[in-house]
């Protein structure tokens, strides 16, 4: 039976074949086993096995991303048919690894959509806290002998946007700021006022931004979220394993705006969240 979403009279169970089929060709190209592809990609080892078997099993679109950034390919190589590989050209390279904490044209092109778009809703997902809002301690934290004035300029060039009124969320993941305020994993370092200091400042920069930009929390991981910034139902910006691409139209950009919103339904307040981690 054909699926009445599915494009070119191709079968869904043909699109799931494909997956399957290149996934392994991939695998065995790169000469990957499965519990190393579950490592380098995030994906767990037993979703991985549903996609490998004969269940035929579609990935969401974040997984597909997760793994098409661990096997260096382009999305549309697991995509079954031209015209779908057609819709996902728009997907484009940013900034590679070496590029990241810069400012690029590239970035500052971004961030002028932003500000020339003021009624476009922003969705901020950062990869550990908001880049604008760590402070010099937690920067040090993160980065190590990295940390220069590099990353000052950087912070600061992402900070002036947020002197203007962004409208849209910021969702943070609730992983990352338990290893803040109990200073494990990357903020071992830090010491309780630094910490706390930290805490403060995304706290009162919520405080103040409020209602037209909200700060919530959630699990990345159960919510299946990478880091992301996405502008509007134009554009979005995902970071994998160092590699930063945009997705500019198609369908990937509508599943991953349409994971996003089903994770804010069920995020927290800032603030709500921060008064369980302290009871009493």
């Amino acid at each position: 039976m054909k699926d009445r979403n599915c494009p070119d009279s191709v079968t869904l169970d043909s699109v799931k074949s494909h997956f399957r089929v290149r996934l392994k060709q991939r695998m065995v190209e790169l000469k990957v086993t499965a519990s190393e592809l579950a490592r380098e990609s995030g994906v767990s080892r037993s979703v991985l096995s549903g996609y490998l078997s004969d269940t035929l099993s579609l990935p969401t679109t974040f997984n597909l991303l997760r793994l098409s950034a661990a096997l260096r390919v382009d999305p549309a190589h697991f995509l079954a048919t031209p015209a779908a590989q057609s819709r996902e050209q728009a997907i484009t390279p940013v900034v590679d690894g070496g590029q990241m904490m810069t400012i690029t044209p590239q970035l500052e092109a971004l961030m002028q959509q932003v500000s020339s778009r003021p009624d476009r809703f922003v969705y901020y997902l950062p990869g550990t806290l908001p880049e604008p809002l760590k402070t010099n301690a937690t920067l040090r934290a993160e980065y190590g002998p990295g940390f220069g004035e590099t990353m000052e300029q950087y912070r600061d060039f992402l900070r002036d946007m947020l002197g203007t009124q962004v409208f849209g969320a910021v969702l943070l993941d609730a992983a990352r700021l338990q290893e803040l305020i109990k200073r494990e994993g990357r903020y071992a370092g830090l010491t309780p006022g630094e910490a706390n200091a930290q805490l403060e400042q995304i706290s009162d920069y919520a405080t103040q931004a409020f209602p037209h930009l909200q700060i919530r929390v959630t699990d990345f991981l159960q919510s299946n979220l990478n880091p992301c910034f996405a502008i509007g139902e134009d554009l979005i910006v995902v970071e994998f394993f160092g590699r930063i691409i945009q997705i500019e139209k198609g369908m990937l950009l509508r599943d991953v705006l349409a994971s996003i919103n089903r994770a804010m339904t069920t995020a927290e307040s800032l603030q709500s969240w921060l008064d369980r981690q302290t009871p009493g």
